[in-house]
């Protein structure tokens, strides 16, 4: 296994999570939100879950 490589973590993420990784990570590629807007999208995801 290369140094560099990452694991697979999705599945260890509670339900909703991924999904709203996901959705963020739609739009950053689409070049309809900002990298800053991004992180605060994963950011709010997981805190969403975590209020729950």
């Amino acid at each position: 296994m290369s140094r560099t490589a990452l694991g697979w973590y999705w599945s260890l993420f509670p339900d909703g999570v991924t999904q709203g990784f996901s959705a963020a990570m739609q739009e950053y590629l689409g070049g309809s939100i900002s990298r800053d807007q991004l992180l605060e999208k994963l950011d709010k995801s997981v805190q969403d879950i975590v209020r729950q």
